[in-house]
């Protein structure tokens, strides 16, 4: 039957063949790709998380279904287009320039693990963490939940500031003269802590005192916050609201 098939409908029946040789890339291609993302989230794996190297392995087995497919369904044998495009690889490369510019970079930025998702960097005054680096830009999400996207030529060019997973944010404040700076100081370390359990970093919280002025002791609450809790203007305010209750001479217990 599928002889016969074949012999009267012969167009149907290498376009049916094709399909099916698709198919299975794409099932190949879905595999791979989440085996390759999948490695790359493990401890100790070489592989960076990013999905660069995950969609160039997608590229490639997509066009080794297609090179496979016309071969067993039109006896097309592709090797001469790509002899082809071997030929004409000097045009295509000067009109890519920017395109093979930022796959290169994508390469160098992930297999350096300059950067990688879940990080917190500064690049161009640019602050943010890395979500993921394609083959051609970076996507960093600052801490407003804006989206930068920025050309992985660009990163691989520019200084990268690595900011850690959190950071010191300084609020200035003013004690009243007469406070005993000993109570207050644990009494503003207790309440910063309460107030960013389970969110501050191996600095700390420290109170620093400073000198007399202004008829007040100059001091600020210096805290290693997780920069997941948002801005630094966000979490100032939220330091500035726990020490407030105790900047007066007649403290709460």
């Amino acid at each position: 039957m599928i002889t016969e098939f074949q012999t009267q409908y012969p167009l149907l029946f290498n376009l049916g063949i094709f399909a099916i040789v698709l198919l299975i890339t794409w099932v190949i291609e879905h595999v791979v790709f989440k085996l390759v993302k999948g490695l790359g989230v493990k401890a100790g794996n070489p592989l960076p998380s990013s999905t660069i190297f995950a969609n160039i392995a997608r590229v490639c087995i997509w066009l080794a279904g297609i090179a496979l497919g016309a071969k067993v369904a039109f006896g097309y044998d592709l090797t001469g287009l790509v002899a082809a495009l071997g030929i004409g690889g000097i045009a295509l490369s000067l009109g890519m320039q920017d395109t093979l510019q930022n796959l290169i970079g994508g390469l160098q930025v992930s297999l350096g693990r300059l950067v990688e998702p879940g990080e917190y960097i500064e690049v161009l005054g640019q602050r943010g963490q890395v979500k993921d680096v394609t083959w051609r830009h970076t996507t960093m999400i600052d801490t407003a939940g804006k989206t930068h996207i920025i050309p992985n030529s660009v990163i691989n060019r520019n200084e990268i500031i690595d900011l850690g997973t959190s950071g010191d944010v300084l609020v200035p404040f003013l004690s009243p003269l007469g406070t005993d700076l000993n109570v207050m100081t644990e009494q503003m370390k207790a309440s910063i802590e309460r107030e960013f359990e389970g969110a501050i970093g191996n600095r700390g919280v420290r109170i620093q005192i400073g000198g007399t002025e202004y008829g007040g002791i100059s001091c600020r609450a210096v805290a290693d916050i997780m920069r997941s809790e948002g801005s630094e203007s966000a979490i100032a305010d939220r330091i500035a609201r726990a020490i407030d209750p105790y900047l007066s001479t007649d403290m709460p217990e």
